[in-house]
C-alpha cells in the first residue's frame, strides 16, 4: 500500500464521518423545529353543526392567516379550506361541507410556516354521542 492510497482511504472516511455528522445535524434541528412549532398551535377545536358539517377552530402564538388540508382517510389530503376571516389573526376558523360518514384526514396549516414544517394530521368524523 502507497502512502497515497492510505491518505485517499483516510480522507474517504473522514468525509464520511462528516456528511454523517452534518446529517445528524440537520436532522435533528427538523425535528426540533416541528416539536417545537407543533406546540405553538394550541387549542384545537372541531365542532360539529350537522353530521356532514364542521367549524374547526385553533390558535397560534404569532399573527398569521391559517388553512386546513384534508382528504379522505385512506387517500391524499387535496382539498384546502381557508380560514374565515382574510384579516391575519391568532385565533383561525375553518369551515368544512360535506364531511362523509367515515371522516376526513385533516392538517392545519399557517401562512407563516416554514417548508420545514410537517404538519401533525387528525380526524374530522362525527360522532353521534357527542352531538347532544
Amino acid at each position: 500500500m502507497t502512502i497515497q492510497t492510505h491518505l485517499t482511504k483516510k480522507n474517504i472516511v473522514r468525509a464520511a464521518i462528516i456528511c454523517a455528522g452534518l446529517l445528524t445535524g440537520i436532522s435533528a434541528s427538523l425535528i426540533f423545529y416541528n416539536v417545537k412549532h407543533r406546540a405553538t398551535d394550541q387549542g384545537l377545536e372541531i365542532t360539529f353543526v350537522d353530521p356532514h358539517q364542521a367549524v374547526i377552530f385553533w390558535k397560534t402564538d404569532e399573527t398569521t392567516l391559517g388553512y386546513l388540508t384534508y382528504g379522505p382517510l385512506n387517500g391524499s389530503q387535496s382539498e384546502t379550506a381557508d380560514q374565515t376571516s382574510s384579516t391575519p389573526g391568532t385565533i383561525h376558523t375553518v369551515v368544512i361541507d360535506e364531511i362523509p360518514l367515515e371522516g376526513l384526514k385533516a392538517t392545519i396549516h399557517n401562512q407563516s410556516d416554514s417548508i420545514f414544517f410537517v404538519p401533525k394530521s387528525f380526524i374530522i368524523e362525527f360522532k353521534p354521542e357527542e352531538f347532544e
